[in-house]
């Protein structure tokens, strides 16, 4: 188990991978490691949108993919296109990144819309200030 501050315990309702223990406690090393503890509580609901803000660089993804693996819990992301490049992209899709090009981004909206089907749990995070 990890110390005790290091990941958040995630609410009844909240969107669950499929994620072993071994792999969170993975995750859990490497930011106790970082020297990151998350702090506050998820609401518990089955759809929510959060919004990660100041994103100022690419490290801000990489401990935030290591916090939702840590806490067992299925988040999608919106990631700009350029960062699903192989074989980066197909690790940034299995842990719930949807790409968006940023040139022409016409029908985001629609296609998060499409994914949230009724009575389906889903929670996306946002980073607007990135890149």
């Amino acid at each position: 188990m990890s110390a005790p501050g290091t990941v958040l315990e995630m609410p009844p309702l909240a969107p669950r991978t499929g994620s072993g223990a071994f792999i969170r406690g993975l995750a859990r090393a490497a930011l106790r490691l970082g020297g990151w503890r998350m702090v506050g509580a998820w609401p518990d609901v089955e759809r929510a949108m959060v919004i990660a803000a100041p994103h100022s660089s690419m490290w801000d993804a990489w401990w935030g993919i290591l916090a939702k693996i840590a806490m067992g819990v299925h988040v999608e992301f919106l990631a700009k296109k350029e960062a699903f490049f192989w074989p980066l992209g197909s690790i940034l899709r299995a842990v719930g990144g949807f790409e968006v090009d940023r040139k022409s981004p016409a029908g985001v909206v629609e296609q998060l819309i499409a994914k949230v089907k009724p009575g389906t749990r889903h929670w996306l995070v946002i980073a607007p200030e990135g890149t």
